[in-house]
């Protein structure tokens, strides 16, 4: 009888013991800075422990306008950013108890101000539905210092300040470039050297090549990118992109088996974000020796191509490459002379059109007053070297990225320019010191480039008047749309109320 009393107790407590360990508490811990710089962007961390759930669940976290999330690491998850929320579903969670995602999130330049981030996580444990709250944070946005103060949004007004851009069929492009030499250090080994331009973008990137079956891989230049090698994907991986329009990095791909064979086949894309949406592109092949073209040679490259006027010297033959065959040999002037550096055709500068203000003349839009060349350009293209281009037919790629997009309802801008071929934005606008962000628009057979997005006009003029002081700028004028679409100045104040005062 006592022996049965005592087996009981012992048997409760083992029940007891069991329950507890089969309904292990699901936990999450969120990491991220305390403060971020607006223009850049910044990683979110979340660990979770999942307890004993396998099976469906899902987190959400809602994000403030002006901030976007890409994926980095979502860990199994299905992850989607739409309606400002971040949506991660996993049809099975990972198998270890505990685990971890990742994703980065934008700051638009404007911002300014603090907001908290928060989220929920359900799932489902034994039939029953569950949720548990993800401890809120508080980050705070520090104005960016190249930004001007006038453009300057707190976070919580964002949305009801700052029209809306209208759904844009295609995204900024940026262009990525491969090519692809002998080692000369072990048998069919390679060097590939890629040259991204990205412009002004300074938020996530992705760099991506699939590297054939038999092949590793080691990274020799990163650009401060975190470089990985899985699963036949070599990545370079940017939270921040660098601060260079443009910038080259490289690996190096060697076979794992002594001698060489079969074909070289290299596919990858860059990937980027840019209002608030994913973009890719795919990584071209390129002829020129990247690798040995040095900083000057490679900006002369760029340069022609962003103007719109060089051609990008592809090959089609190296999309597929035999393995260990020597790169094609450069241009030579004869036997035993020294090797020459492959050049760029630097296209002459387009004629720039100073405007009138719209004040002293209406008709200035589309009958520009005077034409003025660039100080110093033509000067300092004349000692760039000419090249050969390797191919006609240059795609609309870094010219596009500073297109301007429709917003939503009445605006104004300023507008700085009109020329009647395609300019380099940045490289001629940075000569007139202006700093903030320019962009192109297409009419009438003038490319005209405008800065600014204004509610009023008063808040145009005190900008335009700015420019004048604080630039090299000689004129300008005020432009007005309505979503999206050029509308006169007076059509646009009946529509806002507001005067000219």
């Amino acid at each position: 009888m006592f022996r049965s009393k005592m087996i009981l107790p012992v048997a409760l407590l083992f029940l007891s013991i069991s329950a507890v360990s089969q309904t292990r508490e699901v936990k999450l811990k969120m990491d991220v800075p305390g403060s971020v710089t607006a223009g850049t962007s910044f990683p979110v961390k979340i660990f979770f422990s999942k307890g004993n759930i396998q099976s469906f669940s899902r987190l959400f976290q809602d994000l403030p306008a002006g901030l976007q999330a890409v994926s980095v690491n979502p860990a199994n998850a299905d992850f989607s950013f739409q309606d400002k929320r971040v949506r991660m579903i996993w049809f099975r969670l990972p198998e270890t108890d505990t685990f971890s995602v990742v994703y980065s999130v934008q700051v638009d330049y404007r911002l300014k101000g603090k907001f908290t981030l928060g989220g929920s996580f359900s799932y489902v444990d034994n039939g029953e539905r569950k949720s548990i709250q993800l401890p809120a944070k508080e980050i705070t946005i520090l104005p960016s210092p190249s930004t001007d103060s006038r453009l300057l949004v707190d976070i919580n007004d964002f949305e009801k300040k700052v029209p809306s851009a209208v759904t844009a069929v295609s995204g900024p492009e940026v262009f990525c470039l491969r090519n692809m030499e002998p080692s000369n250090n072990l048998p069919g080994e390679e060097i590939i050297t890629l040259l991204i331009y990205k412009g002004n973008l300074t938020s996530f990137g992705k760099l991506e090549d699939t590297i054939p079956a038999g092949y590793t891989a080691i990274a020799v230049e990163r650009k401060d990118g975190l470089f990985t090698l899985r699963d036949g994907m070599v990545r370079f991986l940017w939270m921040n992109l660098p601060a260079d329009p443009w910038f080259t990095i490289s690996y190096r791909l060697t076979p794992k088996s002594g001698a060489p064979g079969g074909t070289i086949q290299l596919k990858g894309a860059f990937s980027y974000t840019s209002q608030n949406r994913t973009f890719s592109v795919p990584v071209s092949p390129t002829g020129q020796p990247l690798a040995r073209l040095d900083k000057p040679a490679l900006s002369t490259l760029v340069d022609a191509m962003v103007s719109g006027k060089g051609d990008m010297p592809l090959l089609a033959s190296e999309e597929t490459k035999p393995a260990g065959q020597a790169a094609l040999p450069p241009t030579t002037s004869g036997a035993g002379k020294e090797e020459k550096k492959p050049s760029v055709q630097q296209p002459a500068v387009p004629p720039f059109t100073a405007v009138r203000s719209e004040e002293k003349k209406a008709s200035a839009e589309t009958t520009p007053a005077s034409v003025e060349k660039l100080p110093s350009v033509a000067a300092e293209k004349k000692n760039k070297p000419a090249v050969t281009p390797s191919m006609s037919g240059l795609p609309e790629t870094a010219h596009e990225l500073y297109r301007l997009l429709p917003e939503k309802g009445v605006y104004f801008r300023v507008q700085i320019a009109a020329t009647r071929n395609k300019i380099s934005v940045p490289q001629h606008f940075r000569r007139l010191k202006i700093t903030d962000e320019v962009r192109m628009e297409e009419a009438e057979g003038w490319y005209k480039y405008t800065v600014g997005s204004f509610h009023t006009y008063e808040e145009a003029k005190k900008y335009k008047e700015e420019l004048f002081t604080k630039t090299l700028l000689k004129d300008a004028f005020i432009i007005a749309y309505n979503n999206g679409k050029r509308i006169s100045v007076q059509e646009a104040l009946a529509l806002t109320h507001s005067s000219t005062r």
